[in-house]
């Protein structure tokens, strides 16, 4: 099929005007109430929403508020005598869905290597553990992620921060979203055109508008 020589009158631009305001994005949503322990409790020894405690045999101080990443309000775990257990903070438990992958935050400093474990608790109220990661020792501030996806039978989860040794442990900022899925529920079409051709600008775009779609033109 030949080039056309002629392509008509070309369609009159329409300005847009540009915000005087730039939009902003508004930050996601964190699923851990208080997560940033900067609301305390009534009592003020613990973060609103937040638990302290730990199991074994060993000698736990647990603190709040503590230095944080931020200039604000941390928490911390010292263990000073050892034997077994470990000892931590968690937050209140979040209402999670099954077989859906989130993605979990926080910041640390350490003088020792810590654990991330996920306590699970499915449909019938029954308690698992899964084992998340095991962060190395950080003398400043560090920032982790991770992702994990959710078992079947899933109802809710907290993730334990926690020391199984003698030393410190100070966390911060914590943060669990839902990871967005990357794929669709259904087959996707996408409409692209070579090479400008008049029959296109004439024809195919205002049907494909007109039923409300939207084409690529490779010019």
């Amino acid at each position: 099929v030949p080039y056309p020589t002629s392509y008509g009158p070309s369609p009159t631009p329409v300005a847009t005007p540009s915000p005087s305001v730039q939009p902003t994005l508004s930050p996601e949503p964190n699923m851990i109430l208080n997560g940033s322990v900067e609301s305390a409790s009534t009592d003020g020894l613990n973060p609103l929403n937040w638990s302290r405690g730990g199991w074994g045999t060993n000698i736990a101080n647990l603190s709040y508020p503590a230095e944080s990443a931020d200039g604000n309000k941390g928490i911390k775990v010292e263990l000073t005598g050892y034997t077994d257990g470990d000892a931590k903070w968690w937050f209140d438990e979040v209402s999670v869905l099954p077989n859906t992958t989130y993605s979990f935050t926080d910041s640390y400093k350490s003088n020792i290597t810590s654990d991330l474990t996920i306590q699970y608790r499915n449909t019938s109220n029954v308690l698992s553990y899964v084992w998340l990661a095991t962060p190395n020792v950080s003398p400043e501030w560090t920032t982790v992620t991770y992702t994990f996806t959710t078992p079947s039978d899933v109802s809710s989860l907290t993730i334990f921060h926690s020391i199984a040794a003698v030393g410190w442990l100070v966390t911060d900022n914590y943060k669990l979203n839902e990871v967005a899925s990357n794929k669709f529920n259904q087959g996707m079409l996408s409409f692209n055109f070579d090479d400008g051709y008049l029959s296109v600008y004439q024809n195919a775009i205002p049907m494909l508008n007109n039923a409300g779609m939207k084409s690529t033109q490779y010019i």
